[in-house]
């Protein structure tokens, strides 16, 4: 309109310079006032501080998986989107607050943390072995071993582990759980020999040792795919675990395509080193000192638990400084999800 006026002789003149009816153009000059936007939706509504203070104290003491019907039952005078609004800002904030770091180990150099430990077949293999003894090599991802064996000891396990690091030679590290077979004398006593630094998991944790899970579980589903080639489901045999076995790391691609095989990744290892053993081990062991004499500066007695909590402290911190673990962190929120929750009367 104000172009019209300023340069137009007539509306008509200005409408067809606009490209607009006449007759439009004469409505919006008649018109004193713009066009009435209305807003569409529900119209807004702001929590009031009484409300606010209400259900935050609510959420406080109950927590943030309280869910809507529940929070409406308590407040029944607040209309329901104003309780949604507020329990989403308070899920927000409590997100945020709450987030959990997840850590990613990555394993830089083949052959010097291996990762050991029993599973138990669905029947046992050729009728007489009721455990499976698996080892494998972290950093190229290698089933050195998926062997049958007639029980989770450590009769049946050092053999197996004696043939390996004759082999293959040593590692530096061997994770395993807290297995009778792992933690007895007698295992004990080889892994001392064989100049390990024995890696146990806490009690009741079986993720710290999660790629050696994850390696049985593909190679628990290989044996039974093999079995049921050959028409038992799951009647598993010996050269079943040992097609699986060759199939897990002549066939599978942990880092890719252009990374090679499990095995070829395995073979191109270096060789550990006498002075790189020594010194691995020493560093651990000042390490322990470390944190031995900071709980005991603080107070604390050194029981058990404290003693194999500082030595898997030491473990970490002395791969992560010479060069043989790499640790990635990153933080994110914790999933928040509907529990069930009682009537409230």
């Amino acid at each position: 309109m104000r172009f019209a006026t300023e340069h137009a002789r007539s509306c008509r003149q200005a409408a067809r310079w606009l490209q607009l009816s006449p007759r439009t153009l004469a409505h919006w000059r008649g018109a004193r006032c713009g066009p009435t936007v209305l807003p569409r939706g529900r119209p807004c509504r702001e929590p009031s501080p009484e409300e606010r203070l209400t259900v935050e104290s609510i959420l406080e003491e109950t927590g943030p998986r309280l869910g809507l019907p529940a929070l409406q039952a308590c407040c029944p005078e607040t209309p329901r989107c104003v309780l949604g609004y507020l329990q989403a800002g308070y899920r927000r904030r409590y997100q945020a607050d709450h987030r959990q770091v997840v850590e990613t180990l990555h394993w830089s150099r083949g052959g010097t943390v291996w990762a050991m430990d029993h599973s138990e077949p669905p029947r046992p293999i050729d009728g007489q072995y009721t455990r499976i003894f698996a080892v494998r090599d972290l950093a190229s991802g290698c089933q050195l071993a998926w062997t049958p064996v007639l029980d989770a000891t450590a009769d049946e396990a050092l053999p197996i582990l004696e043939r390996l690091i004759h082999e293959h030679g040593p590692p530096l590290v061997m994770k395993s759980d807290n297995g009778s077979a792992f933690t007895g004398s007698r295992c004990a006593a080889a892994i001392a020999h064989w100049q390990i630094v024995p890696l146990f998991s806490p009690v009741r944790m079986p993720r710290y040792n999660g790629a050696c899970e994850a390696g049985i579980g593909a190679a628990k589903r290989r044996t039974e795919y093999l079995a049921a080639r050959q028409g038992r489901y799951l009647t598993w045999s010996a050269s079943d675990l040992a097609a699986a076995q060759e199939w897990a790391n002549e066939a599978h691609y942990p880092d890719g395509f252009a990374a090679g095989t499990a095995a070829s990744r395995f073979a191109a290892r270096e060789l550990i080193s006498p002075t790189e053993r020594d010194t691995l081990q020493a560093l651990i062991v000042q390490y322990e000192r470390e944190f031995d004499l900071a709980a005991c500066t603080a107070g604390q007695h050194l029981t058990d638990r404290m003693i194999a909590i500082h030595h898997r402290r030491a473990v970490r911190r002395a791969l992560v400084e010479l060069g043989y673990l790499d640790i990635t962190r990153r933080s994110i929120p914790q999933p928040l999800h509907n529990a069930k929750c009682a009537k409230i009367t």
